[in-house]
């Protein structure tokens, strides 16, 4: 507390940092971004994520099939819809009987 305040600006910013950087390398490591060992093998754990990850589709075609299913599905509601509008309002429009007045 009897620090200036430059000085401890400087103190939280240092620890900020330093704490910011081993959260980042702690999860680096847990999730297998970097490893302490051989680096040339790799296991057979990520042999198989490569060849699944080459299998996957694009997340760009996903989206596409995504959205072109989800498009087909709303035309075809429309669709049924409309055919059930046109069953009840035809035969009520056409039934009406146009009377003149005399």
């Amino acid at each position: 507390m009897e620090k200036p305040e430059e000085h401890r600006n400087k103190w939280a910013l240092g620890l900020t940092v330093t704490l910011s950087i081993f959260i980042f390398i702690s999860f680096a490591l847990y999730k297998g971004y970097l490893s302490f060992g051989n680096k040339n093998a790799m296991s057979k754990n990520q042999v198989a994520n490569v060849i699944s990850a080459d299998l996957a589709p694009s997340p760009v075609q996903n989206t596409k099939e995504t959205f072109g299913t989800a498009f087909d599905e709303i035309g075809k509601k429309y669709q049924e819809f409309k055919d059930s509008m046109s069953n009840v309002f035809v035969p009520f429009i056409t039934g009406i009987e146009v009377y003149e007045r005399k």
